[in-house]
């Protein structure tokens, strides 16, 4: 529980409101609720920007700046560029988790294994010889820790996960017999990563398998033996990493994504749903799309300069007929909650999401309007779509 006032400071200390707060009553919130169930008493968020009716009859609502108010709700609305970061950073302030500390008495720890100090080991957990874990990690029940295996300061490691078992290593032996090559590599984990329930990193053949600090792995993802994942990378669901491939600092594999066996993939890159990297690449800042995995479109667009005149845009956008501009509008709308309705200044040097114009392109795809690879990888703003659209090309 904490009063209205108190979340209203800590946001402006923070410096994320965009529009003064305006507070008539000091209400007290006693809990976090989504749109579908708020309360009086709660405080919710919204992604994008609702119907004034829709507006929930909350205590709070943290939303973007251009949502409108609805007088007779006495929501009081809050106004942030990131609603969902700054709803998750008012729930860590207010509601932090707490850290449970100590070993499991069901749990099993090699007496050779070096514990930090604040480590939880939960139970079930096995912890192998000569395993070395670090300071404020949290290991939850039924995980298997495998000898040698060393983990940073404040990870977290989800329940079944499994560290250091060896990889699918095996060669073929007499009689054409699969012989089992022996693993004497281990696993190097760096500091404040989580791996998420289910997932699996094996050890080195000769060589450590290393993750580097601030990674995050996500359920059901496997890691092979001899694989090298930089610092700050985001590893999604059923993400499949073959042996001694090589992920680059900042990338993002999302959910369902293979990478072959030795395959190096330069940093600040993004791997998209389901493809398969079968070839090193080498360039920065991409989304490589399909099977195999081709670069498609920029993947940090806020580090791309913006190259089209404004004129240019507003020119294309009044070519455009009027279905057309209703049906880029309602894209739009399902995409990025953009309402197109007035085209400004503003509006066309917004930048667009790699993923969110992957679903535009293929929205348009299906209305007859084909954008290019090639000019689909020079598009990072509203404007930039907009002088790709040519009024009537491909159309049926």
């Amino acid at each position: 529980m904490f009063l209205l006032s108190e979340l209203v400071q800590f946001l402006n200390e923070k410096h994320y409101l965009v529009q003064e707060a305006k507070i008539e009553n000091d209400v007290k919130i006693k809990r976090f609720a989504s749109l579908v169930h708020p309360s009086p008493d709660a405080l919710c968020w919204a992604k994008k920007p609702l119907p004034a009716e829709s507006i929930p009859e909350a205590a709070v609502l943290v939303c973007l700046p251009e949502q409108e108010h609805n007088k007779e709700r006495k929501t009081v609305m809050l106004h942030v560029k990131e609603p969902r970061r700054v709803f998750g950073e008012i729930v860590s302030h207010f509601n932090p988790e707490i850290h449970e500390t100590g070993i499991s008495d069901k749990a099993i720890v090699s007496p050779t294994a070096e514990i930090g100090e604040n480590v939880y080991i939960g139970p079930g957990t096995v912890i192998g010889e000569h395993c070395k874990i670090g300071n404020g990690t949290i290991i939850d029940a039924n995980v298997t820790l495998y000898h040698h295996t060393t983990i940073g300061k404040n990870c977290h490691i989800s329940s079944g996960a499994v560290i250091g078992a060896d990889g699918h290593g095996y060669v073929l032996g007499e009689n054409n017999r699969y012989q089992k090559i022996r693993h004497m590599g281990n696993v190097v984990i760096g500091d404040n990563v989580d791996i998420g329930a289910n997932s699996c990193v094996d050890r080195g053949v000769l060589d450590d398998t290393t993750i580097g600090d601030n990674t995050k792995i996500d359920n059901l993802v496997q890691v092979a033996h001899n694989v090298v994942i930089s610092e700050n990378c985001m590893i999604t669901c059923g993400a499949l990493i073959c042996g001694s491939s090589n992920i680059g600092a900042n990338c993002y594999l999302a959910p369902g994504c293979i990478i072959k066996n030795g395959v190096m993939l330069a940093g600040e890159n993004r791997v998209d749903m389901n493809s398969t990297l079968s070839d090193s690449y080498p360039t920065h800042n991409t989304t490589l799309v399909g099977t195999p995995a081709k670069p498609m479109i920029a993947y940090h667009l806020q580090n791309i300069t913006k190259n089209q005149a404004k004129e240019e845009y507003r020119h294309h956008f009044a070519d455009m007929s009027n279905d057309l501009k209703e049906y880029l509008s309602s894209i739009l709308q399902d995409t990025i909650q953009m309402n197109m309705d007035t085209v400004t200044e503003d509006t066309l040097q917004t930048e667009i999401p790699s993923i969110n114009l992957l679903q535009i392109i293929m929205a348009l795809d299906e209305k007859g309007i084909a954008i290019s690879f090639d000019k689909a990888r020079s598009i990072r703003t509203l404007g930039d779509l907009i002088v790709s659209i040519e009024s009537g090309k491909d159309r049926a």
